[in-house]
This record gives structure tokens, sequence and C-alpha cells, in this order.
């Protein structure tokens, strides 16, 4: 199982979970969740192989987390990326422009110098 702890709203941890890949019918599976953030988020991910379920997993935990209010509000960070605003987790291509968007807007509205 992959796990990382993230910090969310009001600086309380939580946690985003990515199970070990199983196989279903012909194809493979993950599922991915979080603990501790919003209402929680429980889904599944499949792939032609073990690694593709991996990657799409994720890729959509992360799209889920990109695309949140709470990480637009500045309000998710990992404190282990590149800056205060990377997750270490794969943006897909599809919201890559909005998100760089969004991290240049917070990176201007929470200076650096003010960490």
């Amino acid at each position: 199982m992959l796990i990382r702890n993230l910090i969310g709203p009001k600086s309380r941890d939580f946690t985003i979970h990515v199970s070990d890949p199983v196989t279903y019918e012909q194809d493979w599976v993950c599922e991915y969740w979080t603990d501790g953030w919003g209402t929680g988020l429980k889904r599944r991910a499949f792939g032609v192989d073990p690694i593709q379920a991996v990657i799409l997993a994720l890729t959509y935990l992360a799209t889920n987390l990109y695309a949140s209010d709470d990480f637009k509000r500045g309000e998710i960070t990992w404190g282990h990326g590149q800056d205060r605003f990377d997750l270490g987790l794969p943006v897909a291509d599809t919201i890559r422009r909005d998100v760089a968007h969004t991290i240049r807007r917070l990176k201007l509205q929470f200076r650096e110098d003010e960490f």
C-alpha cells in the first residue's frame, strides 16, 4: 500500500492511500482514498496491468486534490515538494495548465517569505 500524509485546511493532517493492485477479471484494480479530508473519497482505478492501475489511481487522486476548492485556496500542502504547492503527485495533462495557473496565483497570494 502507498500512503502519503498531507496538510489540509486549518493545518489538519490527512492521509491519502493507494492499495496494492489486485487482479479483477482480465484487468488490475487499485483502490484509492483519503482519510481526514472532506467527507472522504474512496474510488477505484483500473488498468491493463498493475503499473497502469497504480499510475491511474495516483493521477485520479491528484486530480481530485488539485481540482478541490481547498487546494485552490492554498489549504492543501505536502511540505516535501519543489515548493509549498507541489503535492508530489502526477498531474493529468488535461488539468496541467489549470494546476500551473493555480500554483502561480497561490505563490503571488502567499509570498514564499511568509513560510
